[in-house]
């Protein structure tokens, strides 16, 4: 096991917005950041965080900005235009510093369905913070493996970014086109249906992504024979198996990322849907068109065009009892769970992700089912690694997130807080574990 890696006790810039972000993804709010609404490759708007809650009627959607340096007026009236821009009904500000007009700028923000937060140490987080959240049931297991999480995020796009400068090669621009377009050009997207067309496209058209980037980390061409079937063997099984940090560990983060922004906004259409909310689900033009001589009017959609097979399983998803907490199932069991269910401790699994997203015991393998149903593949999404190893994991999943998992197992399951405290049954599931964290360690000390 490496050694270990502490995060900063009270952070700034942008391990502030990442620190604030963890209390709000623990605290069952779907968390989106730092979105970029970008005109011509110009970007010209830039958001910190949008939460969406799930747990209300229909969802809701408040956005967060941080400061962790000065601020002042300008900024509130900034957010206020943000939210307008955005149909937002309630903003935050939360910031590091005040001064002798906190109070005046407090009160005119409040006008203005604006909260501001100050927040100058770790103590005042949970206490401020009860303002906008509900901080009774926050665990510090919970805060530090989303701070976590968020770190290995920034790392992984820090490291893309980095690379991209590569012009020679077509991977990094692919994958970062491909992780733009989930995260930000599609949020500004008025209508729900159109974003899933969107978000459905995209998919489809990067497909074969980490096949396509595993063919040019071997000199092949990114769009070789070979990238359209599947990655060369050995370069996978340094990959997912021997847990090898390399760009594949980026790409298959990206698509993941993309499954769950589908997922997202396929929720909130049909709960609209259910509540007779058009103006949000789509765009309807009327078009007249002569058939026999005579005249008929047709309404017909700009944005929802979706295949039908798409469609049917949207239709399948609208079944579950549980789906509208889907979106916070998926973000806890990938970004916080690691992916994977740690079979010797199964019983706990369920319970404790059923605690943490309010989807009931019962219903957790339904919740589980849901990128076959969405993304069906050959043999399904999940594989056993039994019988050498107790555990059950996503396929191709990004190991560095793997890692998280295995460590919010040790603060939540070991009685020491330690690895050597988890009752494993086969030597070989400790050795799995030991490598997704070790990945994650690699990475996060770049």
């Amino acid at each position: 096991m490496s050694d270990a890696i502490y995060l900063p006790e009270f952070p700034k810039e942008k391990e502030f917005e990442e620190y604030i972000a963890a209390f709000l993804q623990a605290n069952n709010l779907y968390v989106e950041r730092n979105i970029v609404e970008r005109e011509k490759k110009k970007e010209f708007l830039e958001l910190d965080v949008i939460t969406t809650d799930y747990f209300s009627n229909v969802p809701t959607n408040k956005l967060y900005e941080m400061k962790s340096g000065g601020w002042g007026f300008a900024d509130i009236f900034k957010i206020y235009g943000q939210m307008k821009h955005l149909n937002i009904d309630n903003g935050v500000l939360i910031v590091k510093e005040i001064d002798e007009d906190f109070e005046v700028i407090t009160k005119k923000a409040d006008k203005l369905n604006i909260k501001v937060i100050h927040i100058s140490n770790d103590n005042d987080a949970r206490i401020n913070l009860e303002k906008v959240i509900d901080l009774t049931n926050l665990s510090e297991e919970d805060i530090t493996t989303w701070r976590f999480s968020n770190w290995v995020e920034r790392k992984m796009i820090s490291d893309l970014k980095a690379k991209k400068k590569d012009r020679k090669l077509l991977r990094y621009d692919k994958i970062n086109t491909y992780y733009n377009t989930i995260k930000s050009s599609t949020f500004f997207e008025r209508y729900i249906r159109g974003k899933i067309k969107l978000l459905h496209n995209a998919y489809i058209e990067n497909a074969n992504l980490s096949a396509c980037c595993a063919s040019e980390m071997l000199g092949q061409s990114f769009y070789s024979s070979e990238a359209l079937q599947n990655i060369n063997a050995e370069l996978f099984s340094k990959t997912f198996y021997d847990c090898e940090y390399n760009d594949l560990q980026i790409s298959s983060f990206v698509e993941y990322f993309a499954r769950i922004s589908v997922l997202k906004n396929i929720t909130e259409c049909l709960i609209y849907e259910s509540n007779n909310i058009k103006d949000k689900t789509d765009h309807f033009i009327e078009e007249k068109i002569n058939l026999g001589g005579r005249t008929y009017k047709i309404i017909k959609s700009i944005t929802g065009d979706l295949t039908y097979s798409f469609e049917k399983a949207i239709k399948s998803l609208s079944k579950h009892k549980y789906f509208r907490l889907y979106p916070i199932f998926w973000q806890w069991f990938l970004w916080a769970f690691g992916g994977f269910i740690l079979n010797d401790y199964k019983e706990l699994e369920y319970k404790n992700l059923s605690i943490k997203t309010g989807v009931p015991i019962n219903e957790i393998d339904n919740a589980l089912s849901v990128f076959d149903l969405l993304f069906p593949i050959d043999g399904g999404w999940f594989k056993s690694l039994q019988p050498h190893s107790n555990i059950k994991v996503l396929k191709m999943f990004s190991v560095p997130f793997r890692g998280i998992g295995v460590n919010y197992r040790r603060l939540i399951y070991a009685e020491n807080k330690s690895y050597e405290d988890l009752k494993l049954t086969s030597p070989h599931t400790k050795n799995d574990l030991i490598k997704f964290v070790n990945c994650t360690f690699n990475l996060l000390n770049k």
